[in-house]
């Protein structure tokens, strides 16, 4: 085989998914946006400081590496949290805060002044995401280009209109975050006053302690080690929820959504599966419910995910 000409499709390849990568951030920072910006305060700014500085410290916890201690990142002030999600429509829709794709940006909502603990609270959280690893890609199957967005362990596949086609382990990568957010803040009862994504953090101390129970390791080590392929969008330390939870196990995770962004109970029954009172005959049954559509496997190979 002439490896030159295996170079040329690589390197053409790697054009085609550059420009239609560059297409789909185009067309995200066109239809997400603030609909009204309101300037910063210095207020503003001491909050993400305060929030900045707490977020290194677990960072230094969780023994991460010195090169992702975050500075203080840009914010973006949206008023009453109105955002714009489609340009075309118009639509709109309220958000306390959110992280920008393609940018090193922050959007907040000016509503979170009239709460300063609550306000450091959502920092903290959209914190995390901006450090957790975003490695958008694209790939071309089946004659059409398609877009892997990644932030944490939240993947998403995007059309070239940047239209969500599916997305995987969306209430996973929430859990997590806000789990590290509570913890960082380490406020106590007083702060669990704000925290949010109860049920998905249920599932992960659920997942936790099944794994703890089966010597895989002392609770707060396998925190670290969920902590680490958080941050670097490494999946390998859900290689063993098939073995300890039965087979589809992954598959029924990945399928875990915002409990609030979720009408069809999906979540809750994703939440029974994991459950440690659920016996494994159980499991199977829920397990068959959910995926009642044939859906293809997913293996994790290197960390990372493979359909």
């Amino acid at each position: 085989m002439d490896n030159r000409l295996g170079n040329q499709k690589s390197i053409a390849q790697s054009a085609i998914e550059r420009e239609t990568l560059e297409h789909i951030e185009t067309l995200v920072r066109s239809n997400i946006k603030p609909l009204e910006v309101v300037p910063t305060s210095e207020e503003d700014l001491e909050i993400v400081r305060e929030a900045t500085l707490k977020i290194n410290e677990n960072l230094r916890y969780h023994r991460l590496p010195e090169t992702l201690l975050s500075t203080s990142p840009k914010i973006v002030m949206a008023r009453d949290g109105r955002i714009v999600v489609n340009s075309m429509t118009q639509k709109t829709r309220q958000v306390e805060g959110m992280t920008l794709w393609f940018s090193d940006e922050i959007l907040l909502g000016d509503q979170l002044r009239k709460d300063p603990s609550f306000y450091k609270h959502v920092v903290v959280h959209e914190g995390w995401h901006k450090i957790s690893d975003q490695s958008p890609r694209v790939v071309h199957a089946t004659g059409d280009f398609f877009a892997y967005l990644q932030t944490g362990l939240h993947r998403q596949r995007v059309n070239q209109s940047a239209q969500r086609i599916s997305q995987h382990f969306w209430g996973l990568n929430e859990a997590i975050t806000e789990k590290l957010t509570i913890e960082t803040l380490r406020e106590g009862i007083k702060g669990l006053e704000y925290a949010g994504y109860t049920h998905e953090r249920m599932v992960l101390d659920n997942i936790l302690d099944k794994l703890s129970s089966n010597n895989l390791g002392e609770r707060e080590a396998l925190w670290h080690v969920f902590v680490h392929g958080y941050i670097n969008g490494d999946y390998s330390f859900l290689t063993d929820l098939d073995r300890f939870f039965g087979q589809g196990a992954l598959r029924v995770l990945a399928k875990l959504p915002p409990i609030q962004r979720d009408g069809t109970g999906l979540a809750f029954r994703v939440g029974e599966y994991f459950s440690t009172q659920t016996t494994d005959s159980e499991r199977l049954k829920i397990r068959d419910e959910i995926f009642q559509e044939p859906s293809g496997p997913i293996t994790i190979i290197g960390g990372k995910i493979h359909r």
